[in-house]
């Protein structure tokens, strides 16, 4: 049996019964980096993250380069990082340079014609309307991208 000094002993005691059951709770840590990104628990944290704002599936390519804002329901990057100027700028010139606008999401309209025309022209501004009328877009040829306004502003 060991001895202890006076001032000792007692801050030992108080130890020793807080880890056999009298304590309360033990104090929870963080888990080791390590053991964070395993598959399967980056899967579990990248889904968890997402469920305010969806990720384009090129999100994490996007995150080390960009700003990312939060805009329509999806986490979208918007301005450079300043990392990857040249990379892009040799892309470019050199090859093709591709952009991700899976956030983007195609309508179709049903119903009478002319009503639907009539709705539209309050929101698209007049070159637009202008391209929407004409006949390829109208018979399913082409398509249409524009964008939207509040109506009558």
């Amino acid at each position: 049996m060991h001895t202890f000094r006076q001032h000792l002993q007692q801050p030992l005691i108080t130890v020793t019964s807080l880890t056999q059951g009298g304590g309360s709770t033990k104090p929870s840590h963080r888990p080791r980096r390590k053991y964070r990104r395993r598959p399967a628990n980056l899967l579990q944290e990248y889904n968890r993250r997402q469920k305010k704002y969806v990720w384009l599936e090129t999100h994490v390519w996007h995150a080390k380069r960009f700003h990312m804002h939060r805009q329509w329901g999806y986490a979208l990057p918007r301005t450079p990082t300043c990392r990857g100027y040249r990379a892009s700028l040799r892309a470019a010139t050199t090859g093709c340079l591709l952009q991700d606008v899976s956030y983007l999401c195609c309508i179709e309209l049903v119903g009478v014609k002319s009503t639907i025309l009539q709705g539209l022209s309050r929101a698209l501004q007049p070159e637009s309307l202008a391209t929407l009328t004409s006949p390829e877009v109208l018979a399913g040829r082409h398509w249409l991208s524009s964008v939207f306004f509040q109506p009558e502003r």
